[in-house]
């Protein structure tokens, strides 16, 4: 009877992805207690119940766990390398907190490189925007602007620039001969 419990315990561990069975094997001597020997039953049901949460995920405290195998394999090697924890442990939980953790340093990982990414996709776009008034001033596609309304001109582009929020700290002679040069332009085109 031995004989054969023990070969449904290898089936149970085979089972198993490949890189969490020898983390697994070790994970289930911590349920063994001091100078007694884990039965091929009980080793067969845990790793069963391992192989289910690695494999098809585990609903505990109100959330769904559904991690990638060296995730678990991770959590267990951890466990099994803690010379502190008291054994033999009665369940999971202590596991699945393990895992828990992994899969929320994970995310905030993840959430710290998107938000990164994000801000680095921004400030290229920002750079490119700013960049472009002083490649538009560059242009000279833009038309003269006749002398006898060039002063007037030069006037309405500086209110116009003051209205849409410039500072006039902040608007060179390019800038209004610019914004004159365009509103001539589209008046010129109607």
């Amino acid at each position: 009877m031995a004989d054969a419990e023990f070969r449904q315990a290898i089936d149970a561990a085979a089972k198993m992805p490949s890189d969490s069975g020898a983390a697994a094997i070790r994970y289930i001597c911590l349920f063994r207690a001091p100078k007694r020997v884990l039965t091929p039953a009980r080793a067969t049901k845990l790793l069963r119940e391992i192989t289910a949460m690695i494999l098809d995920g585990i609903a505990f405290d109100r959330q769904f766990i559904k991690a990638p195998s060296h995730v678990w394999a991770d959590a267990m090697s951890e466990m099994a390398s803690n010379p502190e924890l008291r054994r033999p442990i009665a369940n999971h939980h202590y596991l699945l907190r393990i895992v828990q953790g992994k899969l929320g340093q994970q995310a905030d990982h993840s959430q710290t490189e998107r938000v990164a990414t994000r801000r680095n996709h921004e400030t290229t776009r920002d750079r490119g925007s700013s960049m472009q008034p002083i490649g538009e001033a560059l242009k000279p596609a833009l038309p003269e602007l006749p002398e006898n309304e060039r002063e007037q001109r030069m006037a309405a582009a500086e209110a116009l620039l003051l209205a849409e929020g410039f500072k006039p700290a902040f608007m060179g002679q390019h800038l209004i001969e610019q914004k004159a040069r365009e509103i001539f332009n589209a008046e010129s085109q109607q």
